[in-house]
């Protein structure tokens, strides 16, 4: 039986309550497209909103996807918001066009488009949260999306009541599909229908049109309820192993990476390369791990839509058994290596690395290394005055009287050779750095600080034997990559 809409608007009021979804003050952004779901939400949170203390701004995106139907959208959206009163935001924005940037599906496309849309609708009017009109009906769809393509906990569990990361919150996801007609009805409320809802070229119509009726008819009638609850079971546990893998995978990305590119990767917006270490997944749950390679495909390519657990597995494989230098492609255009103890993972079509010109670098003083996003700082101090030893890889100390001006900074070049510390005799840099593991696809950018054209310094790893300070030393040049 089909509860009354008085009944239905106490739901979503106890679901309101129970996931503490509103503050009092709060100004809720709401996005509406014009279809029941969310404009069964705006005229919930519409005649709520005294009660709650909040205020509503109505967003509408227009995906120019549609043609008429699409211009109908925006314009019912619009008549509805000047009919009650409130404040609105109407964009465009061309999908297609951003699909083909993108190189994604429409619908991953108009996904981007969206949380853009509204996160900069957010913060241009100071908006505390996005409340959108999912429903049951739509998390179960979502768990079964995600069961069908091949999914972990964190896709089983479909949506979050409230995603605190985007601050989006789902104030109908306890009420189905048919009380959301059931209250536009019985209030008289008029919407406006998607015709693309029916086309069966997209997965999610075909779950909604035929294999959930399947379900219902031939194993169990409550099926939604029952994988909603199931849902809402494992969101919970989601929560907790989401905040070990995200504490797991910032320390082997930290300490597991070669120290110069793993803080300029995480201080980057633009990143390109993710280096993990081997030594300490192995240590970690193997479900976590999981979860850690997931994050990092994730970091990489946020538009990955494509993403299940065979693709994950295989990593598992390529990390557990791989031999070094084997590589697999992924989904967003990712290519993940193993080489030694790393598994690294690269966009695949990322821009050829361009060898950075030769450097002048100023003693004392800052030199800025654009493609590194760091600064080389220098000072001259006396030897008394440097009352530590350091074994931080991005700090050098070097006899300044063995120092010959100007110092120049490049990249690697064939047949360079140097005397790494601890050594008396000369290696070729080429087989230094295969030595010490260092991946092969970054040993033509590794930084070397030069001397009067003798490598005094392989930054970020070892300073040349011939310049390090030793008792007759009087006065230290100390030299930082920050």
């Amino acid at each position: 039986m089909i509860p009354s809409d008085i009944q239905i608007l106490k739901k979503v009021r106890q679901t309101i309550e129970k996931y503490n979804l509103f503050e009092p003050g709060d100004k809720i952004i709401v996005a509406v497209s014009g279809g029941a779901d969310s404009v069964c939400l705006l005229n919930i949170l519409n005649s709520l909103k005294k009660d709650l203390n909040i205020s509503i701004h109505i967003a509408h995106l227009n995906h120019l996807l549609r043609e008429k139907e699409s211009e109908r959208d925006a314009e019912f959206v619009r008549e509805t918001a000047e009919l009650l009163l409130l404040p609105f935001t109407i964009e465009k924005r061309d999908i297609k066009a951003l699909k083909k940037k993108l190189k994604t599906s429409t619908q991953a496309a108009a996904r981007t488009a969206r949380i853009d849309f509204l996160q900069r609708l957010k913060n241009k009017i100071n908006a505390s949260k996005i409340a959108l009109g999912h429903t049951l009906d739509d998390r179960v769809e979502t768990v079964l999306i995600n069961l069908i393509r091949g999914s972990g906990v964190s896709g089983i569990a479909g949506m979050d009541f409230f995603n605190q990361k985007y601050s989006i919150i789902r104030p109908l996801m306890d009420i189905t599909r048919k009380e959301v007609e059931t209250y536009l009805s019985s209030k008289k409320i008029k919407f406006v229908t998607d015709s693309s809802n029916v086309k069966k070229n997209y997965l999610r119509n075909r779950i909604r049109l035929e294999l959930i009726p399947l379900l219902e008819n031939s194993f169990n009638p409550q099926i939604r309820k029952r994988i909603a609850d199931t849902a809402q079971i494992l969101s919970a546990e989601d929560v907790y192993l989401e905040t070990q893998a995200e504490e797991f995978f910032k320390f082997i990305l930290t300490k597991g990476s070669n120290d110069l590119w793993s803080t300029t990767k995480l201080n980057r917006q633009d990143i390109n390369e993710l280096i993990l270490n081997i030594n300490l997944m192995k240590v970690i749950p193997v479900p976590i791990v999981y979860r850690i390679i997931r994050k990092a495909l994730w970091r990489l390519n946020s538009n990955i839509t494509n993403l299940s657990f065979s693709h994950t597995d295989k990593v598992f494989s390529l990390i557990t058994e791989g031999r070094t230098g084997a590589s697999l492609n992924l989904p967003g255009k990712i290519k993940a290596q193993k080489l030694y103890n790393k598994i690294i993972f690269s966009k695949s079509d990322k821009k050829e690395f361009q060898s950075l010109k030769e450097t002048k670098v100023a003693v004392p003083g800052r030199t800025k290394l654009l493609y590194l996003n760091k600064t080389l700082n220098t000072v001259v101090l006396q030897k008394n005055s440097v009352k530590f030893i350091t074994k931080d890889k991005n700090l050098g100390l070097f006899d300044y009287q063995k120092v010959k001006l100007p110092l120049t900074i490049r990249n690697k070049r064939d047949g360079d050779i140097f005397i790494p510390l601890g050594m008396d005799k000369q290696k070729k840099l080429k087989k230094f750095l295969i030595d010490i593991k260092f991946p092969q696809c970054r040993r033509k950018e590794i930084p070397l600080l030069v001397s009067s054209e003798e490598i005094m310094w392989v930054v970020g790893e070892r300073i040349s034997d011939k310049f390090k300070v030793t008792t007759s030393t009087k006065d230290v040049l100390l030299i930082g990559l920050v």
